[in-house]
C-alpha cells in the first residue's frame, strides 16, 4: 500500500536530469527520458524509474531522490 502524503509526479516520457557521481566521488548531471513507469521491488524497497541518459547513451535505473522533472509528460 502506497503511502498516501507522497505525491508521484515522475511519469513515462518525462525530461528529467538524474544526479549521480562519477568513479572520483563528483557529481554528475544528466538529461534523460523517463523509459518505464514507476518500479516497485521489494529487494530496493523504494520506488524506481528507467532513464535513458542521452550523454551515455543507456539505461539505468534512478530512485525519485536522484531525479529533477524538467518537463512532465501528461499521460492521456
Amino acid at each position: 500500500m502506497e503511502p498516501k502524503n507522497i505525491e508521484w509526479h515522475i511519469t513515462l516520457g518525462s525530461l528529467v536530469k538524474v544526479t549521480s557521481t562519477d568513479l572520483d566521488g563528483n557529481l554528475v548531471n544528466r538529461l534523460g527520458i523517463v523509459v518505464t513507469g514507476k518500479n516497485l521491488c521489494q529487494q530496493n524497497l523504494f520506488p524506481f524509474v528507467e532513464v535513458y541518459t542521452f550523454r551515455d547513451q543507456e539505461t539505468n535505473e534512478y530512485y525519485p531522490y536522484s531525479i529533477e522533472v524538467l518537463s512532465q509528460h501528461e499521460v492521456s
